[in-house]
């Protein structure tokens, strides 16, 4: 897989320190500034976080405002370049130095603070020893206008946020979810390019049902506070981390589902629907298959020689749930990639791992994506977001 490769030559000037910040257009209303995956120091000012704007009808929201005073400064230039629109408010997914320093510039300019209830307004920022004078300069600790310590459903000058809190004893973070523009700002929920570090206060379980409910929601693009893959695969790294580390024997998305009626539970049997294995030859059979029979197709990407292939093949067959799914909301189609090339799927990306699953709506556009097979229940679950992610967008019913 192909990612968006961040190169940051931070520098130093005769009038400040220089970020060097460009814009990355993640969608068409979103703008995103990338960090480097490593830890602040003098030569990168801090510039280790991911921080977005989404464009409204008449402003801009900023999701994590950056290391420093500077930092805003800089980004808010490169968008007024882009295009000139007033900050009205600002979202800290986190209580991170890296997520908060620049908020005061922001609120300098009018914009409302929101962020977790445990945002420390006594902060001293460490920040200022780890990196240059100029980099810092102008940067303090700016307190929140609003503290959110619980889920709530917001509305930022009528544009319409979900914000989640992952942890129940953390009120150090938040993800936000836009359902207007599809896009998931995950915070911590999840890294990509980068570690994933371990706390006390984040249960490996709770933090694998927090990802499984964020895989509920339809998001298209998901954006971290760490790493540049934003795609519906962002966040399989993490996932299949912390499988690992509980063993790999627990459904996460199946505890998730738990307190939801049988009539939202993407995993529960739905006795209206026929449960017949579909399989294709071609795409355009698959699709027409599954325009006919309201599902979704199953491209699975194999090679010649593939332990893993063979292993999800068997999955596919044995696992009762797997089969259940697969016979109910699927058409399968197999491609190996050492005989044939992938057909045109949009937005699937080009294959280097087999095997590699892609679920396709009906329309022929590439829903999620899946690269290797860890094991039968972190397929369920995927398979279980695909679904729900279809009838949230009416691709079944």
């Amino acid at each position: 897989m192909r990612y968006l490769i961040v190169i940051i030559a931070s520098s130093f000037y005769a009038f400040g320190f220089n970020y060097h910040l460009t814009p990355y257009s993640v969608t068409q209303n979103v703008d995103c500034f990338f960090g480097l995956t490593s830890t602040p120091d003098i030569t990168n000012g801090g510039n280790t976080v991911n921080t977005c704007y989404v464009k409204t009808k008449d402003s801009y929201i900023v999701i994590d405002s950056g290391p420093s005073y500077n930092y805003a400064q800089q980004a808010y230039n490169a968008m007024q370049q882009k295009q000139k629109l007033p900050v009205k408010f600002l979202i800290n997914t986190s209580t991170s130095e890296t997520s908060i320093l620049g908020n005061d510039f922001y609120k300098e300019r009018g914009a409302i603070l929101v962020g977790p209830s445990g945002f420390n307004k006594n902060l001293v920022p460490s920040m200022s020893k780890l990196i240059s004078p100029d980099a810092f300069a102008n940067t303090r600790v700016k307190a929140l206008d609003k503290g959110i310590d619980k889920n709530i459903n917001l509305s930022l000058g009528g544009t319409k946020v979900m914000i989640r809190k992952p942890f129940s004893k953390d009120n150090t973070n938040i993800y936000a979810y836009f359902p207007d523009q599809k896009v998931l700002f995950a915070g911590n929920l999840f890294y990509n390019n980068t570690s994933t570090p371990i706390s006390a206060n984040h249960p490996i379980q709770e933090w694998l049902q927090s990802i499984a409910k964020a895989e509920l929601l339809p998001w298209e693009r998901a954006i971290s506070s760490h790493g540049v893959k934003t795609r519906r695969d962002a966040h399989q790294s993490t996932k299949s981390y912390l499988s690992g580390l509980m063993g790999g024997d627990e459904n996460p998305l199946a505890s998730a589902m738990n307190v939801l009626p049988t009539s939202l539970n993407p995993l529960a049997k739905d006795d209206n629907r026929a449960t017949k294995m579909m399989t294709a030859s071609t795409l355009s059979s698959a699709l027409s298959m599954a325009k006919a029979s309201n599902r979704i197709v199953m491209v699975k990407v194999e090679a010649n020689n593939c332990g893993f292939c063979e292993k999800l093949n068997s999955a596919l067959i044995s696992n009762a749930t797997m089969k259940r799914l697969l016979g109910q909301y699927f058409v399968l189609l197999k491609i190996n990639i050492d005989k044939e090339d992938l057909p045109a799927i949009k937005n699937a990306g080009e294959i280097e791992i087999a095997p590699t699953v892609i679920f396709v709506s009906p329309s022929g556009e590439s829903m999620q994506r899946v690269e290797g097979f860890g094991s039968a229940n972190e397929m369920i679950s995927v398979m279980g977001s695909v679904i729900a992610t279809a009838k949230n967008s009416k691709y079944i019913k």
